[in-house]
Formats: C-alpha cells, sequence, structure tokens
C-alpha cells in the first residue's frame, strides 16, 4: 500500500517507481486517483466553508434569542 501524503507531496517520483513495474493499468489507477483525490480535497474545504457559516449563524441567532429578539428571519 503507498501512503496518501507520498502521493501529495511527490506524484512523479511515484509514477516513475510504478512505470517500472511494466503495468500501464497502474498508472491510469494512479492519475484516478489523483484526480479523485483533488476533488474530495476541494469538497472538504467547501463542507467546512458550511460548517463555518453554519456555526456563525448559530451564534447569531443564539445572541438574538439571549436578547430576546425575533429569531424568525
Amino acid at each position: 500500500m503507498i501512503d496518501v501524503n507520498l502521493i501529495r507531496k511527490n506524484p512523479e517520483y511515484v509514477r516513475e517507481n510504478l512505470k517500472r513495474r511494466g503495468d500501464p493499468e497502474i498508472l491510469v489507477l494512479l492519475d484516478e486517483f489523483i484526480e479523485a483525490d483533488k476533488a474530495w480535497r476541494l469538497l472538504q474545504t467547501e463542507m467546512n466553508e458550511y460548517r463555518r457559516r453554519r456555526n456563525e449563524l448559530g451564534y447569531k441567532i443564539a445572541a438574538r434569542k439571549k436578547r430576546g429578539l425575533d429569531v424568525t428571519d
């Protein structure tokens, strides 16, 4: 099993080592993995931003409730 961090930090090194195995299909799988990993990391970033916004709104709602203000808008 290849360490994900090694692939992320040095994909060309991993690619060159896999080329020596002589199986071109494994290089296709590596490329697919790299693309899927990039997409996953972008989605993680987006999800974290939504969580941050949700938490921010939760704090604002709690503050309004504490002051006795309307929170329906």
